[in-house]
């Protein structure tokens, strides 16, 4: 059983035959499907059926003696803001034919990857010399089992204007420390050693929450899983279509960088808003855009 296949609705799905029973429903009727001849051996399928707004699961598969072979599945949440990112990559994973991204962004000094959700686009795309890794947009979305919804930190205009003119600033000294610039570097060192001094010593005093407005952290041993605090910018609900469960959908920003997430009414403490704040464990998942 997926692990995220709650989020999407289907928590009371664990056993082999109710998942067996459920994608034969993908298999029966689904709403998009492909088929891919590329230069592999192989002819590639992928069958998806959504069961709420943008909500779905996906089954991918190969043809085999003018039979479908299905492989693997995966829950998904279609991101719907889509912009140009300064570049990224993408691999192959080990297991099976499923694709890690992997994008580099300024704004948060760290490497962004994300479980590329489709993977017949990229083969197809590829091979015909159709993607550009500087300019193709790309949207992030992600699922979440875990949530809680936190209140905002309470921030003044100019301490808002300052945090901007900060991040501003860390992204020009990030951007050159990766070609090399020493004095970047060593400001950036000094800059993290300050923020640490002032953090040790107001944590004695107060939660560690009511001073760091935003996070994006590594979570587990899967290299597309993160612990998030990002800020929540719109919320809505879907429903899903067989179990009727509810769904918030929300779309969060950490430091600028646009998440759509799905996250399952069960696992999600407090009522999320615009304005309040988003911590939890996602599974982040990315899709190129033509």
């Amino acid at each position: 059983m997926h692990n995220y296949l709650r989020t999407i609705g289907f928590s009371q799905y664990k056993t082999k035959a109710q998942m067996f029973e459920l994608l034969n429903k993908v298999a029966e009727n689904p709403h998009h499907q492909t088929a891919l001849v590329s230069s592999a051996p192989e002819t590639y399928i992928e069958m998806t059926h959504y069961f709420g707004k943008d909500i779905g699961i996906t089954w991918h598969g190969t043809i085999y003696e003018g039979e479908p072979e299905y492989d693997y599945y995966f829950p998904f949440y279609l991101g719907r803001h889509t912009y140009l990112r300064s570049g990224f990559s993408v691999e192959k994973r080990i297991s099976n034919n499923s694709y890690t991204g992997v994008i580099d962004d300024l704004r948060s000094g760290v490497s962004v990857i994300f479980y590329l959700i489709n993977a017949l686009d990229y083969i197809e795309w590829n091979e015909n010399g159709y993607i550009n890794y500087k300019k193709t947009p790309i949207a992030l979305s992600a699922l979440s089992v875990s949530g809680t919804v936190l209140l905002p930190i309470s921030m003044s205009e100019e301490d808002m204007r300052r945090k901007r003119a900060e991040q501003r600033h860390r992204t020009r000294l990030i951007a050159a420390a990766r070609k090399g610039d020493e004095k970047a570097m060593e400001s950036l060192t000094f800059e993290d050693m300050d923020v640490y001094t002032k953090i040790s010593k107001r944590i004695a005093k107060e939660d560690i929450l009511s001073i760091v407005s935003s996070c994006f952290m590594p979570y587990g041993l899967e290299c597309d899983q993160y612990s998030i605090v990002a800020e929540i910018l719109a919320v809505e609900k879907t429903e899903n279509t067989i179990t009727n469960e509810t769904i918030w959908l929300l779309m969060v920003d950490y430091n600028g960088i646009i998440i759509d997430l799905a996250i399952n009414s069960l696992d999600l403490i407090g009522e999320p808003a615009e304005g309040r704040r988003f911590k939890g464990s996602i599974w982040l998942q990315g899709k190129l855009e033509k």
